[in-house]
């Protein structure tokens, strides 16, 4: 995976470097053989408008924090195209807008090259000079994948339960000792949660929710029913015989010298502050 990875970042430097040679040979030129080997294409031809969409798609995927994300095209300043040795290449001059650029600016100009390969027809980006964005948004970017990572890892590990209450038996998925349980490990990915036909959680919910479990949520249901309604009672009882008390009493009930419950000392000094509330003001 390191290695597939180091090799994904040399092309991408190897094509950076590509396109600054190409990007200065055209800026010192004197305006003969390589401008003539670029084609111009116009900003608004369907062309430009899709290599530079594409552009701004790949370039979106290159920030280890995601924040190129936030990354949008804003205009096409120049396009450009011309056949290579081994690639059709396009040349892009573009605009992004971010919110989120270190200079503060609003809109930033870049120079990339999209590449087309002649026999393969693999699609590639470079570019002369990545975004540079605001660090404490990098930060905060950086915290918003963790946390989406840990969400998508909480919602793989409770597919998996799911999964394997479906392949048990009926005497092990009645049976709360036989729970499964699973070996959590960095080498977990979500792609090995492809199994039982690519269903999803819903889709699992489903097929597990069998007559059984639905009458034990029933069940479950109804004695919480029983138990609100119990407690309820008691705190009915709890307030009836708080009537019977004065004010000294409910004092020495939030005081703690009359036993009561911890309900009735809620309450008591409730009622005294409305009654203290409703006395007069002899300020006024």
């Amino acid at each position: 995976m390191n290695l597939c990875r180091l090799s994904w970042w040399l092309s991408v430097l190897i094509l950076s470097f590509v396109l600054s040679e190409i990007i200065h040979d055209d800026e010192q030129n004197d305006g003969d053989s390589n401008i003539q080997d670029f084609i111009i294409l116009p900003n608004n031809s369907a062309k430009a408008i899709k290599e530079a969409e594409y552009a701004v798609k790949e370039l979106s995927k290159l920030s280890d924090s995601g924040i190129y994300e936030s990354l949008k095209l804003k205009s096409i300043i120049q396009c450009s195209e011309n056949d290579g040795i081994f690639h059709y290449n396009t040349l892009l001059t573009l605009e992004l807008e971010s919110p989120y650029f270190k200079s503060g600016k609003a809109y930033e100009v870049f120079k990339m090259i999209v590449m087309l390969h002649k026999e393969d027809k693999v699609k590639a980006l470079a570019i002369d000079e990545f975004p540079a964005m605001d660090e404490d948004v990098i930060e905060e970017y950086y915290i918003r994948k963790i946390e989406r990572k840990r969400k998508e890892r909480e919602e793989s590990f409770r597919r998996l339960e799911i999964e394997a209450y479906l392949d048990a038996d009926d005497d092990g998925r009645d049976d709360t000792n036989s729970k499964p349980r699973f070996v959590i490990d960095d080498t977990f990915s979500s792609d090995a949660l492809e199994s039982n036909g690519g269903r999803t959680i819903q889709e699992l919910l489903l097929a597990l929710d069998t007559q059984d479990m639905q009458k034990r949520r029933v069940k479950d249901s109804e004695d919480n029913i029983q138990h609100r309604l119990s407690r309820e009672k008691q705190l009915l009882i709890e307030e009836q015989q708080l009537v019977r008390f004065s004010l000294k009493e409910l004092y020495e009930i939030v005081t703690e010298q009359i036993e009561a419950t911890d309900y009735q000392r809620f309450r008591a000094r409730s009622l005294l502050d409305v009654a203290m509330s409703s006395l007069p003001d002899n300020n006024r």
